[in-house]
């Protein structure tokens, strides 16, 4: 699958079920996303892999790099049943590591757990408000592309669309990126979410224009439509409270 975000991935060929849906995907925690091999992906696996990217992907909602999440453990997960097949697991030395890490991990935990217990909602409302206050006022844009591989065809849309045809319905009918099925729709992003030409367009652009020629990137050729820019709203106090918690239990 191709996207348009900045790329963090890497890709390996494997024959892999992918689940239907992401809207199915996101019901339960546990629900399955994919099968490596007949072995089951979950969702709760995905979300501590976003948990464990660089700050600046992890104020990507999950839902926008879920794909891409999946497909980076599908990798790690094709990558391990390898090791499992070499027997890599049952070498002293990997042993060794694995029990050190394991012992890390419950040492962390131990400690974390009776900091957390001294971290009141006070507390925390006051960092958050702290947070808040510092973030730097940062632009958004709401938009929606069409993505097609030649220009000329781009050309060929922007003139129906001069014509009074929809972007919604000639996105459905001729992108050939992720969204198109959406009508083209990627919802709220900032500058630097997007691969440098096309976030220049965007950002250049103002609420209901379209672009009047195709912008280029190494994806193909796109016609973006900017449907609204505004300010972007802080995270709430729910979606901050675990990295509020994190912070406030490394500073004890």
């Amino acid at each position: 699958m191709r996207r348009i975000f900045l790329p963090i991935l890497f890709g390996l060929c494997a024959a892999v079920i992918a689940a239907p849906t992401l809207a199915l995907a996101a019901e339960a925690p546990d629900d399955v996303v994919a099968t490596v091999n007949g072995a089951p992906l979950y969702r709760w696996e995905i979300a501590m892999m976003h948990q464990a990217l660089p700050q600046r992907f992890r104020k990507v909602p999950l839902e926008r790099l879920f794909d891409q999440l999946v497909d980076r453990m599908i990798d790690r997960r094709l990558v391990t049943q390898a090791a499992r097949r070499e027997s890599l697991h049952e070498k002293p030395e990997v042993k060794a590591r694995i029990s050190f890490q394991t012992d890390e991990v419950l040492w962390l935990e131990y400690l974390k757990s009776g900091v957390e217990g001294q971290i009141t909602e006070a507390r925390l409302r006051q960092a958050y408000d702290a947070m808040v206050a510092k973030q730097p006022p940062q632009l958004e844009v709401h938009a929606r592309h069409i993505l097609v591989k030649e220009e000329k065809k781009a050309r060929d849309i922007i003139r129906k669309l001069n014509g009074g045809a929809g972007f919604g319905e000639m996105a459905r009918k001729h992108s050939t990126g992720p969204s198109g099925a959406k009508g083209g729709d990627l919802g709220y992003f900032t500058k630097d979410q997007m691969v440098p030409p096309f976030a220049e367009a965007a950002f250049a652009m103002q609420p209901g224009d379209y672009s009047k020629t195709p912008v280029q990137t190494r994806f193909g050729w796109h016609v973006i439509l900017v449907e609204e820019r505004r300010q972007k709203p802080p995270p709430s106090f729910e979606e901050s409270e675990p990295e509020l918690k994190s912070q406030l239990s490394n500073c004890r």
